[in-house]
């Protein structure tokens, strides 16, 4: 009796930092109606089909961020409060990104009120709990709390850096394993989302403690043992984290990715995701928009 053949991994893609990449890595570039631009969305595309050109697996679902706020905006009223509004071309792009991207056949999520992450994590989640190895293909280190070594496992792909994450990986860049990854952002904060963490606590002393102890709780229950790490300033660590004690529980609050977001699926995931190339009306929606020569490409990867 043979083995049944191996299950490709399902593929889940951050498409908005793609875009995002995409925006100001491409020139600018008009459609033929003269007005809308569409360069960062060339090559959000052309990212697009490089992945589904190299990659073994053809299991492929594209995420992208909804406009406006998400839950944690009500956690938080200052959640990303320092960041600039992105270009208005590089937001009329993100929603003609999204039907191209259903053009070409791919599965795609825009849900409100959640993030992209949010989403990513969920159907790694789905992914894992069906016996599927999971790739994630984002920049974000919050994936790193996702990371699972399995079996099955999900695997970030940092392709920016060209830098695979397995759990070893984690500990390796953030020094402490996935399953404390949350533990330890909510202690050094992330300046990215305006999230403060606790002051006077850097990765070195964040990593030191949690390898110590692995949750708030038994790190708030233990705050009189933090002379007695191996850290620099260790004498004042107890007092640091008793002063910051209602932002790190905050901070853990908006880090921790949700991997129950609710999915409008109309069947299988594993089906649905399953890419088979472009819709039959895909020229309607590429060719006004001057990227005819790339839906050949996409094409030509399906025969």
């Amino acid at each position: 009796m043979t083995a049944p053949p191996p299950q490709h991994p399902i593929v889940v893609l951050d498409a908005t930092s793609m875009l995002f990449r995409a925006f100001y890595a491409t020139p600018s570039q008009k459609a033929p109606d003269g007005e809308r631009e569409v360069g960062g969305l060339g090559g959000f595309v052309q990212i697009i089909l490089k992945l589904l050109r190299r990659a073994t697996s053809k299991t492929f679902v594209v995420v992208f961020d909804p406009a406006g706020k998400t839950f944690r905006h009500a956690l938080d009223p200052n959640y990303k409060a320092k960041r600039k509004a992105p270009p208005k071309e590089l937001v009329e792009q993100a929603g003609l990104a999204e039907e191209v991207c259903r053009a070409m056949g791919l599965l795609t999520f825009r849900i409100v009120g959640f993030e992209a992450d949010d989403v990513i994590a969920t159907l790694a989640r789905m992914g894992h709990n069906k016996g599927r190895a999971v790739w994630m293909v984002s920049p974000d280190k919050d994936l790193f709390q996702m990371v699972d070594d399995g079996p099955p496992p999900i695997t970030l792909w940092r392709m920016e850096k060209r830098q695979i994450v397995d759990a070893g990986k984690v500990e390796e860049l953030i020094g402490v394993p996935p399953d404390r990854a949350i533990t330890y952002f909510s202690l050094v904060g992330d300046s990215a989302d305006n999230i403060p963490g606790v002051r006077g606590v850097g990765p070195k002393a964040a990593a030191s403690i949690v390898r110590r102890f692995k949750s708030l709780d038994e790190i708030y229950a233990n705050l009189v043992r933090m002379w007695a790490l191996p850290v620099r300033g260790a004498k004042t660590l107890g007092e640091k984290l008793e002063k910051a004690k209602e932002q790190a529980y905050l901070a853990e609050e908006l880090i921790r990715l949700r991997d129950d977001v609710p999915l409008p699926l109309d069947g299988e995931l594993m089906e649905l995701a399953r890419w088979c190339g472009p819709r039959h009306d895909a020229e309607d929606v590429f060719h006004p928009l001057g990227l005819g020569n790339l839906l050949v490409s996409a094409g030509r990867i399906v025969t």
